[in-house]
């Protein structure tokens, strides 16, 4: 198996959209942060589903931003795709 680990390109942005609400569950249960009205992990009732929550997510691709924050990395050739956050060094 070939496993490689690269930066999240926008292409690739769908499988952030799919996998970051599991990591906001998971985080809920350690913050006891209940989600809101709609079942979405927000803090506010604005974001009705999590199609509407998605654009809050587009700030991680933003070229001006990419050094200044973390950075998405995507896990292929394993037996599903993962994403894991990562600094960049400089």
């Amino acid at each position: 198996m070939n496993v490689t680990v690269e930066l999240c390109a926008p292409e690739n942005k769908g499988i952030i959209y799919n996998l970051y609400p599991l990591y906001l569950h998971d985080l809920a249960e350690i913050r006891q942060e209940p989600p809101n009205a709609f079942g979405v992990f927000e803090d506010t009732d604005e974001y009705k589903t999590l199609q509407s929550q998605q654009p809050l997510f587009d700030i991680w691709w933003q070229k001006e931003l990419l050094s200044k924050r973390t950075r998405f990395c995507l896990i292929t050739g394993a037996l599903r795709p993962s994403v894991f956050a990562a600094k960049e060094n400089k």
